[in-house]
């Protein structure tokens, strides 16, 4: 609602009014009173969820991000601020002439997955913030933002986790390997199977988000997504059981999602209320 354009239009100052900006819209996670000095209780980062930066680097990292938004005159989204920083020759950034900026490929090493992440953990911190405007957003750097850039202030940032695979066995002729291989398949089958559904809930996720205007990890966070996927609850009682579900977010997002679980689409119609 008007709150919530407010909100992504005007972020907050701080990390500490995040939490009160957060807790009007019914976002606050429910153990965000008890983080430490300087969390936000929301990201990837204060959630634990990934691989913080070093101090330093994530000042420097976060200081690239917000120079590309400001060298783009707040004009454009994040993909597109994203292309210019890990320097993707895309029509749009030809076009623009964006690569011929100084920002252009500043971030080219990290990858896209980390500069998205980054770009989201930056607008929560409120370093920067979504402008919409009719059907299109832009990002926009922020008083806060322009601090940071000056040396004020401080910033967290989370590398997203690479998962780990589980190691294979190369011997083979083991005693009941038939049986091993036949548990192999399962289990592939199985991980297949909860991957198709992660992809499908992350794409319901990002629908809502974009609905609401706030980062995906606002509604569920990767950790929570995988975990539905993998025990595939059958009702909102077996859902509360997920962890990163509190009664706040089960009322707001479960009859959405369980559907999906289902196999079946999804009803948006009372999506964020």
């Amino acid at each position: 609602g008007k709150e919530l354009h407010a909100w992504t239009s005007k972020p907050p100052r701080s990390p500490a009014d995040l939490i009160l900006h957060t807790s009007a819209f019914a976002l606050r996670t429910s153990h965000s009173a008890l983080l430490p000095p300087h969390t936000c209780g929301a990201c990837d980062v204060c959630l634990g969820e990934t691989e913080e930066l070093a101090p330093a680097d994530a000042l420097v990292t976060a200081q690239k991000i917000i120079s590309a938004v400001w060298r783009l005159n707040g004009r454009f989204g994040a993909g597109h601020v994203v292309d210019v920083v890990i320097g993707k020759r895309t029509d749009k950034v030809a076009r623009g002439g964006h690569d011929q900026l100084s920002v252009f490929g500043l971030l080219a090493d990290a990858g896209e997955q980390a500069v998205r992440a980054w770009i989201d953990q930056l607008a929560v911190q409120g370093h920067v913030a979504v402008v919409e405007d009719g059907v299109y957003s832009f990002l926009t750097m922020t008083e806060v933002g322009r601090g940071l850039c000056k040396g004020e202030g401080a910033v967290r940032l989370g590398r997203p986790v690479a998962k780990s695979k589980p190691a294979r066995s190369s011997r083979r002729g083991d005693k009941g390997s038939g049986a091993k291989s036949g548990s192999d398949r399962s289990e592939r089958a199985s991980s297949s199977a909860d991957d198709a559904l992660f992809e499908r809930l992350r794409a319901l996720r990002r629908r809502l988000a974009e609905r609401l205007g706030v980062p995906p990890y606002l509604v569920f966070t990767d950790v929570t997504l995988r975990a539905l996927a993998s025990e595939r609850p059958a009702t909102l009682e077996a859902m509360r059981g997920i962890k990163g579900i509190g009664e706040t977010k089960l009322a707001r997002y479960g009859t959405q999602f369980l559907p999906v679980i289902r196999g079946e689409d999804p009803d948006l119609s009372d999506a964020g209320t």
